[in-house]
């Protein structure tokens, strides 16, 4: 009777336990980080993860930019991110400010700056990252904000 009790007892945790991996909690947000920028004099990055704004489970990327050339790199740290860019080969294209965003791998984008003297009006764009994790769905909104003169984005 005991051998019975053991072996059901030891059943019922094995069971649980195998229950409980496949139903971990899945983070319904998307931290990132910064993992490289060509120049912080010419690229001021600022990343808010799990903002407290009107959109629950989202977070904010702001990009400045001047007028030089340069590469920004981020990285999703807790997701694949699940989602096709607008544009072919997972990327998107502003031709008016003259910037690319291309996905590099499964949780890693770069957002490369051509050089642009042209001493056109500042401009901004707003690119929208949508992970969808089964669960839910959470966003990062992303703000680029572009200088084309001699202007510096830390002044």
């Amino acid at each position: 009777m005991k051998l019975k009790i053991c072996s059901l007892l030891l059943i019922l945790s094995i069971v649980t336990s195998l229950y409980s991996c496949t139903n971990e909690p899945v983070e319904d947000y998307m931290d990132w980080e910064l993992v490289s920028v060509s120049d912080s004099e010419d690229f001021k990055v600022t990343i808010q993860n799990r903002t407290a704004t009107s959109f629950p489970n989202s977070s904010v990327i702001y990009i400045e930019a001047n007028y030089r050339e340069g590469d920004v790199v981020l990285m999703c740290s807790n997701h694949d991110i699940n989602f096709t860019l607008v544009g072919p080969n997972d990327s998107y294209t502003n031709p008016e400010m003259g910037f690319s965003l291309t996905s590099v791998n499964h949780n890693t984008l770069k957002i490369h700056f051509e050089e642009n003297t042209s001493d056109e009006p500042e401009k901004s764009d707003q690119i929208t990252i949508t992970n969808s994790n089964g669960d839910g769905v959470c966003n990062t909104f992303l703000f680029i904000n572009r200088t084309f003169g001699e202007t510096n984005p830390t002044e």
